[in-house]
């Protein structure tokens, strides 16, 4: 029985890259934010899974060889969050119910559609699926900026 008053989440990320190094990423329908695919992690799932899941899901891409490139603390509301880097598998990015536009564009571009918080996770994501980085980024944020 849950006796906590804190209800913790967890949710996995993954930063796709296409064979032109290009990313993809999604313009949420909720917020119209452009963010990288992704989502809460169901019970007895692992992040890797849910990571893949979400992906598919929300934007027609399965991605492969998923390298775990970050762990972050959202401050604003009690979620952890992981993120992967990997290749693309298949698919084509097409909308989805959660995703009004999906879309690989350069790292360079992505980075100014999606703000402080995402442009990190993408550069770190970046530098594992390049160098194959044993490193993993952690760090906090409350959704806008680093803490």
């Amino acid at each position: 029985m849950e006796t906590s008053p804190f209800r913790w989440s967890v949710s996995a990320a993954v930063a796709v890259f296409d064979d032109d190094g290009r990313v993809l990423i999604q313009r949420r329908r909720d917020n119209g934010r452009w963010e990288l695919p992704g989502g809460c992690v169901d019970p007895r799932e692992t992040p890797w899974r849910a990571a893949r899941r979400e992906c598919e899901e929300e934007t027609g891409v399965r991605p492969r060889n998923l390298k775990l490139s970050g762990c972050y603390t959202r401050c604003d509301v009690p979620v952890t969050e992981f993120v992967f880097a990997a290749d693309m598998h298949a698919g084509t990015p097409t909308p989805s119910d959660e995703a009004s536009e999906s879309r690989f564009v350069p790292i360079e571009d992505a980075v100014g559609m999606t703000g402080p918080v995402f442009a990190r996770k993408i550069h770190a994501a970046r530098q594992a699926a390049e160098f194959d980085a044993l490193a993993v980024d952690y760090a906090r944020h409350d959704t806008n900026q680093w803490l």
